[in-house]
């Protein structure tokens, strides 16, 4: 995306929005190579009523091109700007097996290793089965969802409006859902799967279901 795209790309920010501002990736580092165009919206202050500004916001996604999500926490934004990717420089299929083939090794390791000696006042983690499959048994078949794609994603919004903890709102220029992971830089996988991946795989379950 570039800078002039960008900045074009809010042209049709809704006007009474609560407080809130347009970051950038020149708006977290203090490095200037980093662009100044605004990546995305986020509200100042988490908000009462979210759920109620998602449904709105997401009734007018088609006019304005803002993509509303919620932010637990600010710190999820990390490289905003850095935008969408070319798919088919990841190979999902070939992700999936490195990582399943990864945990079989990890598996048989634990399962050779001596039992630890756990204190009384600890619980145990539940056995790990393993796999159940003997070899890699490849991607699953796509399928078609049972349940409108908006509904569904309108009622985790109030499910998550509503369980205690403080949401931020933020809107981005995005076409698919997937794409907002990058545009905001989301970090809050990080000790699990880089965003790239994470986005891929995202990307491939669209791609294998019925658009909606």
């Amino acid at each position: 995306m570039t800078e002039r795209s960008s900045t074009d790309a809010f042209a049709r920010l809704p006007a009474d929005l609560p407080a809130g501002r347009l970051v950038s990736a020149a708006d977290c580092y203090s490095s200037d190579k980093h662009s100044d165009a605004p990546a995305l919206w986020v509200s100042d202050e988490p908000l009462e009523h979210a759920a109620a500004w998602w449904r709105r916001l997401e009734a007018q996604r088609a006019e304005t091109g803002l993509f509303p999500v919620f932010l637990m926490f600010y710190e999820d934004i990390w490289y905003p700007g850095e935008g969408p990717l070319d798919d088919s420089a990841f190979d999902v299929t070939a992700y999936f097996r490195q990582e399943w083939e990864r945990y079989v090794r990890q598996k048989a390791e634990w399962d050779a290793a001596p039992p630890l000696e756990i204190p009384e006042d600890v619980e145990p983690w539940p056995d790990d089965p393993g796999p159940p499959f003997a070899t890699w048994p490849g991607l699953a078949a796509g399928s078609t969802p049972t349940r409108d794609v908006g509904d569904h994603a309108a009622a985790m919004a109030a499910e998550l409006a509503q369980d205690g903890q403080p949401r931020r709102l933020a809107l981005v220029p995005v076409e698919r859902s997937a794409d907002v992971l990058l545009t905001i830089g989301f970090c809050g996988c990080n000790n699990h799967v880089d965003v790239d991946h994470l986005w891929a795989v995202i990307r491939s379950w669209r791609s294998a279901s019925a658009p909606g």
